[in-house]
């Protein structure tokens, strides 16, 4: 895992390690995803006998990312089935039920490398009247500073990138002119990777998914909006979602149904969003007798 990844995500890396998992810190190159999956590769390659690669994301060479594609692909299938079930008979939802069973109008999901993406894409990419859309992280400013200049300090892989070959795979990358793998920012760990997975960039290459991008701040404030309107915290990845699908919807009829993947719950990003909004958490907790009175 990435340095800086592990020093985002520390509550999900002390759950990997009460799991009894060991996490190694990468401090090579951008200390990212992308570095990550570079030292298990190299790991894989030079321990072939004792060592089995396995990852997350729908990155990397032939099969991994059909075989997570495959294995995340319950999450749209599911949600399928659970938009035609309650959207028809006499359980569906009376603001949607129109029929035998409705589809979604519009599928949003994040995309960093895809692999959630894909896995809800999957099921609707033969339903020529859903209209899907994949939302990158646009960093800081987005891919172009507002005066038009350009900037790295992004990870919209599809939005700006070009050709290139990373990780085993042909697909779009931030690189230099000559090659180059540029170093990324998004705010969220999980976005934050300079490539995309090769079936995202075929999807794009058709036609078949449109591509957009969230900023940083952008992404902060759907992850308040939802938690105040909702109850419900979301993390930083899905945010950027949730940003560009609040805006589709403004100029969408009532009676369209939008089905956005909420891929992760924020409990993880509470500090490093903490960090980010300037709030300081004093992570240090010491109870005194009072403390234990008042319990």
């Amino acid at each position: 895992m990435g340095e800086i990844d592990t020093e985002r995500q520390k509550l999900n890396c002390f759950r990997m390690r009460e799991l009894g998992a060991t996490v190694v810190p990468v401090k090579s190159g951008s200390r990212t995803l992308k570095d990550a999956v570079n030292e298990a590769l190299r790991d894989w390659v030079t321990n072939i006998r004792t060592t089995h690669y396995i990852i997350g994301s729908a990155v990397g060479p032939h099969p991994f990312p059909d075989i997570v594609r495959d294995l995340q692909s319950v999450i749209g299938n599911e949600a399928r089935a659970q938009m035609l079930n309650q959207t028809s008979g006499e359980f569906g939802h009376p603001t949607f039920t129109n029929g035998p069973g409705r589809l979604p109008d519009l599928v949003v999901a994040c995309v960093g490398g895809g692999s959630n993406a894909i896995g809800m894409f999957n099921a609707f990419l033969e339903d020529k009247e859903v209209r899907i859309i994949g939302v990158e992280a646009g960093g800081e400013h987005g891919p172009w500073l507002p005066d038009g200049s350009d900037t790295d300090k992004h990870s919209a892989t599809l939005t700006k990138g070009t050709v290139g070959v990373l990780h085993g795979s042909r697909t779009y990358l931030l690189q230099s002119p000559d090659g180059q793998i540029k170093e990324t920012h998004s705010i969220s760990a999980g976005l934050d990777y300079p490539g995309v997975g090769p079936q995202h960039a075929s999807l794009k290459a058709c036609g078949r998914v449109e591509y957009v991008f969230a900023t940083d701040q952008q992404a902060l404030d759907a992850m308040r909006t939802v938690s105040r309107k909702e109850g419900i915290v979301p993390a930083l990845e899905p945010s950027h979602a949730l940003h560009q699908t609040m805006e589709f919807a403004k100029s969408l009829p009532k009676d369209k149904i939008v089905l956005v993947n909420l891929c992760g719950r924020g409990d993880k990003d509470m500090l490093h969003v903490a960090k980010a909004r300037g709030v300081v958490i004093d992570t240090d907790v010491k109870l005194n007798k009072t403390d234990f009175a008042q319990q």
